[in-house]
């Protein structure tokens, strides 16, 4: 079976944005009849609150986390399905503009990151389908879906971007590596100021600029055969 491309998953996510949240729900229209289906499924989900709210969306598309992958996919998966399924599974802290469409996941909950800080993600019954920014979520790891072509790729800009945890910085290159492990001059977008920024072995930034380059080691030589300049 031809897999399905990840620009279409970030695109059709992107589109879903404000459909409402009903759990068990995979995109289908709601009805009073799959109300009461997706009730029986899920008892302990569905309070008297909760069928009240779920109740308003009834003649709309509807989804859940999961849902709103499944419904591009056509392939019927829950979040830990899609965990254990995945090809590649890394640490929320290594995620990268190269990552564009792998779904971002925690136990019970999965969304897809669509570059720049920021996901798409089915959030509750409360939230409906958002955009919001990664940090704002305890995401643990991003996943590579199996189900998912990545060969197409995305423009990568080339810059300075926020971290996961919205407190660290890494610089990106054009061709999805990071600045790690020494010092590099670079150029920020915003001002445009230049300098030499030490990152970590991890690649996030680890100083502020410095116009001058600081005294190193013997290694100062190594580092500064690996320094790229931006434009």
């Amino acid at each position: 079976m031809d897999k399905r491309k990840v620009r279409g998953l970030v695109e059709f996510c992107k589109s879903k944005v404000g459909t409402p949240y009903v759990y068990g729900a995979k995109g289908e229209i709601l009805t009073e009849s799959r109300l009461q289906v997706l009730k029986k499924q899920n008892p302990g989900m569905y309070t008297t609150t909760y069928t009240a709210k779920a109740r308003q969306f009834i003649g709309q598309h509807c989804t859940d986390c999961s849902g709103l992958i499944s419904w591009y996919m056509g392939i019927i998966r829950g979040s830990y399905n899609y965990h254990d399924t995945a090809d590649e599974r890394v640490l929320i802290g290594s995620l990268n503009e190269s990552m564009i469409g792998w779904a971002l996941w925690k136990p019970g909950h999965i969304g897809i990151y669509i570059g720049d800080g920021s996901c798409i993600e089915a959030k509750g019954i409360n939230y409906g389908t958002i955009k919001s920014k990664v940090s704002a979520t305890p995401w643990q790891k991003a996943l590579k879906l199996c189900d998912i072509d990545y060969a197409q790729n995305f423009v990568i800009t080339e810059g300075f971007k926020m971290a996961a945890d919205g407190e660290r910085w890494w610089y990106q290159f054009t061709d999805g590596t990071r600045a790690k492990n020494g010092w590099y001059w670079l150029t920020e977008a915003t001002g445009g100021t230049s300098g030499w920024y030490l990152f970590d072995a991890e690649g996030y930034m680890q100083t502020g600029y410095q116009q001058d380059l600081p005294e190193r080691t013997s290694s100062c030589a190594r580092i500064m055969g690996s320094t790229k300049a931006s434009a």
